[in-house]
């Protein structure tokens, strides 16, 4: 397949990553998560940001109108400036994003695979359910975690959300790969309200390594209700019911 050259032709753009021969015009054409997506190309993992999204393109290619960084996926925030992009970049970027998305996942690179390890069974004639979930043995957790929704989701992912009533705290996310069977990761993710504006994780990424989860359907604007059964790599457990509608 014919490649070429694409996304170089600034100041601080990374060394050439070659995408397909139509390169994506936004994220609709690639494969994508909340923190990742697959467009396409033979380069290494690139981190780049839009003015409202910040995200790991798998293979350095990336859709019109991201900016690219320069830096390598193992250290990120190689620039002067301590962060992914040059001084005139970092002003075409949305810098909470940026710096909620590294606070919550790390700056290491997201992809498909990583931490997708939880079976789930779509079993679309489950009881009917409430949400009544027990959260126990998170370091940065109160017990309860009562609060459930749908989050901004795509063709690729569905995605649940268990969150805290707490300001800050740790939530859940849960993403469902549309995939057959489907398999999912259920990821940890501490969230502040002070935005630093430092390329750090102040806590490692706690992700479930075993576990279930049942769910009614993986289709939009549907009531979903379903189980989960969760164990965490920090020892943290989520059991119980949840009904989103």
């Amino acid at each position: 397949m014919a490649l070429f050259a694409c996304g170089c032709a600034e100041e601080g753009q990374p060394p050439v990553s070659f995408c397909p021969v139509t390169p994506p015009v936004s994220l609709d054409e690639c494969f994508s998560g909340r923190f990742f997506a697959e467009c396409g190309g033979t380069g290494a993992p690139t981190f780049a940001c839009s003015s409202d999204d910040c995200r790991w393109f798998v293979a350095g290619c990336a859709p019109e109108g991201y900016v690219r960084s320069a830096c390598p996926s193992d250290d990120v925030c190689c620039q002067d400036n301590g962060t992914p992009f040059t001084a005139s970049q970092l002003q075409r970027v949305p810098q909470q994003s940026l710096w909620w998305m590294f606070y919550g996942n790390g700056t290491a690179p997201w992809n498909r695979y990583d931490h997708v390890v939880i079976p789930v069974q779509v079993e679309p004639n489950l009881p009917d359910a409430v949400t009544e979930l027990a959260c126990d043995g998170f370091p940065l957790w109160s017990t309860r975690c009562d609060i459930l929704e749908l989050s901004a989701h795509n063709a690729d992912m569905f995605e649940v959300r268990i969150d805290t009533p707490d300001l800050g705290g740790a939530p859940v996310l849960i993403e469902i790969e549309r995939s057959n069977p489907p398999m999912a990761r259920a990821c940890n993710r501490p969230v502040t309200d002070a935005v630093s504006g430092a390329c750090y994780a102040p806590h490692p990424v706690d992700c479930a390594v075993s576990g279930s989860i049942a769910i009614t359907g993986l289709d939009d604007d549907q009531i979903v209700e379903g189980t989960l059964d969760l164990t965490f790599e920090s020892g943290g457990t989520i059991t119980g019911t949840f009904a989103i509608r």
